[in-house]
């Protein structure tokens, strides 16, 4: 009876500020787009536009259902129906109507936009929705710390949105309890009516955005959690050996030697300076997930104290002996906007972790080798016909970037917070997501269809894509990938064909899943951060061979157990459980 009453309450409030702004509310249902959104959500393909971080850990993020399907189907989203009532956009025309946000972005964009709100698809929500974007942006390099800093000090309620609170905080129900964010759970079907057709037609996105407790702080579209990566291989050099593709360490081992001898490579696969590639690549053939915790039939385990993760090391030990991997990778750092591709088209590179910008005409003609040709691989496994079912998968996280509303937030605000995201998921806000504002980013066919121009897709002042997708269609919002996107950043069959490729052999069937409540988060992170910077530590001392994996492996395993990993299984074990409860 409370909850009726507060939404009575609430939708009162909702009208009388609409109505100061010189607008309605909410409209019978009418041009109600979210049809567009689900149908977007229905198509959305393996990647997505720019996100928060590429390289973290992606994301974030997946599927579920039945215990004995969940980790192994992945749901196929319904298309919603209609919303029964609908947003009229602008909701406010008066210019008195104004949002916060707090967000990261990368060095290498800030200097060519200074704020997120100046990126392409904010300016056209704002335009859109009548509410001003007032955006605060720092640096990924310093974001954990400043918001720890905000956290600590209140002043994180000072903002009406937070992009990725809830990963930072470390969880979306220890955020809502301790006052931080907003369950919006109770709000979405009367002021996100657009957002809340897109979750009906959506099982998957909608048991992933619920929390065990029933919570829900994270508002996000259907996306992948950051642009897909997998492994590209010089085909030219391929060709000029007369070598097929390699399909298992065996193989590939083979083609690392011939690169390093026939073609002086003297980085044949490109290591990263944790030892491992991003989506498992490479370690999930042997068994290993750089996570660490994985699912065995309903079972949780941990892979660092298991054999396969010696053979993983020991692989690699041999290749770094010989000179087949990066000699110096301990200092190839990874993240958002840091890019290797000028080393894998001078020739340095011959095997390497990429997106599928490196697969261009462009980057072809940029290539400072004559008949430079990169290719797509799938990852390589033991005998070449298994499936890689531990780890991650480039597609392996369906949602696009968590915004969270704060806890704070007036009943006079919550509307306009709400509808000013609510947008993104009408027909208008979905085209600007994905492709920005008509005349600067894109231009449509004679098909109808958006078609991302060269502002975009081939900068004239030489901006990377990653910077030009930032300032022209959107950095980090809220939003359903439409595949015509591809379509327009496509120019070649191996840029289609990569994220299949990436996927043909891998699957996240034995991925782990679940939240950790604040409690037992705190008991995890007061034992696990010491076995993890451990285990970091000894994994590169294994690789290099400063360490004698073969002397010291019992050691390293009866050290873990002393640091009670038992206790951090089982609680791993417990928010599994209640995971496939949802």
């Amino acid at each position: 009876m409370k909850k009726i009453l507060a939404m009575l309450l609430l939708a009162a409030i909702l009208l009388m500020a609409f109505a100061g702004c010189g607008n309605a509310t909410a409209a019978s249902a009418g041009e109600a787009s979210a049809a567009s959104a689900a149908s977007a959500a229905e198509e959305a393909p393996a990647e997505e536009a720019p996100a928060e971080e590429a390289a973290e850990e992606p994301a974030e993020e997946a599927p579920a259902a039945e215990p004995a399907a969940s980790v192994e189907e992945t749901a196929e989203p319904e298309e919603a129906a209609a919303p029964e009532s609908s947003i009229s956009y602008p909701m406010c025309t008066d210019g008195s109507a104004s949002i916060s946000l707090w967000v990261s972005m990368p060095s290498q964009i800030s200097p060519y936009m200074e704020s997120v709100a100046d990126s392409a698809c904010y300016r056209a929500a704002s335009e859109a929705t009548g509410i001003t974007l007032n955006a605060t942006t720092v640096g990924t390099e310093v974001q954990d710390e400043q918001f720890q800093l905000m956290c600590a000090s209140g002043t994180i309620l000072d903002y009406d949105i937070v992009i990725g609170a809830s990963t930072s905080y470390g969880g979306a129900d220890a955020a809502i309890d301790d006052g931080i964010l907003m369950d919006v759970s109770g709000v979405i079907e009367s002021y996100m009516p657009d957002y809340y057709a897109f979750l009906q037609g959506d099982e998957e996105i909608r048991k992933l955005l619920t929390t065990d407790s029933g919570y829900m702080a994270d508002i996000a579209g259907r996306g992948t959690g950051g642009r897909p990566q997998g492994f590209g291989i010089r085909k030219d050099w391929l060709d000029n050996a007369g070598l097929e593709i390699p399909t298992t360490y065996d193989e590939l081992y083979n083609v690392l030697k011939t690169f390093k001898s026939e073609e002086n490579c003297a980085e044949p696969l490109l290591m990263y300076s944790t030892g491992f590639l991003d989506n498992d690549f490479l370690c999930g053939g042997m068994g290993v997930t750089q996570n660490g915790f994985y699912v065995d039939n309903g079972t949780v385990k941990y892979c660092y104290t298991e054999d396969s993760f010696k053979e993983y090391c020991q692989l690699i030990n041999q290749w770094y002996n010989e000179g087949l991997v990066s000699a110096d990778f301990i200092n190839n750092v990874q993240g958002a906007g840091i890019s290797y591709d000028s080393k894998m088209q001078d020739g340095t590179l011959g095997v390497f972790m990429t997106g599928v910008d490196i697969f261009s005409s462009g980057s072809a003609a940029a290539a400072e080798q004559d008949g430079w040709e990169a290719v797509p691989m799938a990852d390589v496994t033991k005998t070449g016909t298994e499936t890689i079912t531990i780890g991650n998968t480039p597609s392996n996280d369906p949602l696009s970037n968590r915004w969270n509303v704060t806890a704070e937030v007036s009943d006079e605000q919550l509307p306009y917070v709400l509808g000013y995201i609510n947008w993104f998921f009408t027909e208008d806000g979905s085209i600007a997501a994905n492709f920005g504002i008509e005349g600067e980013g894109f231009e449509y066919d004679q098909d109808g269809n958006p078609v991302l121009t060269e502002l975009v897709t081939n900068n004239p002042e030489g901006l990377s894509s990653f910077i030009s997708e930032a300032m022209y269609l959107n950095w980090n919002a809220c939003f359903c990938i439409d595949s015509r996107y591809y379509d327009s950043i496509y120019d070649t069959e191996a840029q289609a064909s990569a994220t299949d490729v990436w996927n043909s052999n891998r699957n996240n069937t034995q991925q782990f899943h679940g939240d950790l409540t604040a409690d037992e988060n705190a008991e995890y992170s007061a034992l696990y951060n010491d076995i993890d910077t451990y285990v970091e530590t000894m994994t590169v001392s294994f690789m290099t061979g400063s360490a004698d994996i073969d002397a010291e492996w019992d050691t390293f395993v009866s050290k873990i157990n002393e640091m009670d990993i038992d206790s951090c299984i089982a609680l791993k074990q417990a928010a599994y459980d209640r995971y496939l409860e949802r």
